[in-house]
């Protein structure tokens, strides 16, 4: 969706019912953060935790929101972490609500066929920062 539709407005929404309406605890994660956080375990003198630390947590949590998803800086590093989350996720079928301001097309293919497979849902809408 376009800049300022509500995209992360309404995925924030989505966690806060599962956890109030289902008793499901999940994550927010901008992407952007999610990456800086993938790359503090490459240091070993200060890293806190490891790739599978992370990866088993986000593999746990009951809903997983990506924001910005796309907006990322495109290296094979990238591409392969977050087509391995995308991909454990799909292939577990564990709720992943992803938002983006980038055309799906514009996705690298293995992320953009599992968001093709029908049990994607699309938001669309007009820029709402502003409007009263």
């Amino acid at each position: 969706g376009t800049v300022g539709s509500g995209k992360t407005h309404l995925a924030c929404a989505v966690l806060r019912a599962a956890f109030e309406v289902h008793g499901k605890r999940g994550q927010f994660w901008p992407v952007a953060a999610l990456l800086d956080r993938y790359r503090a375990t490459m240091n070993a003198d200060t890293a806190t935790e490891t790739i599978e630390e992370i990866d088993v947590q986000l593999r746990r949590c009951a809903v997983l929101v990506l924001d910005d998803l796309g907006t990322e800086y495109g290296t094979p590093w990238v591409a392969e972490r977050l087509y391995r989350l995308v991909n454990e996720r799909y292939s577990e079928e564990l709720p992943m609500v992803v938002t983006s301001n980038v055309a799906l097309d514009a996705l690298p293919e293995r992320i953009r066929s599992r968001m093709k497979d029908g049990l994607m849902g699309y938001f669309d809408g007009p820029d709402m920062r502003g409007a009263k």
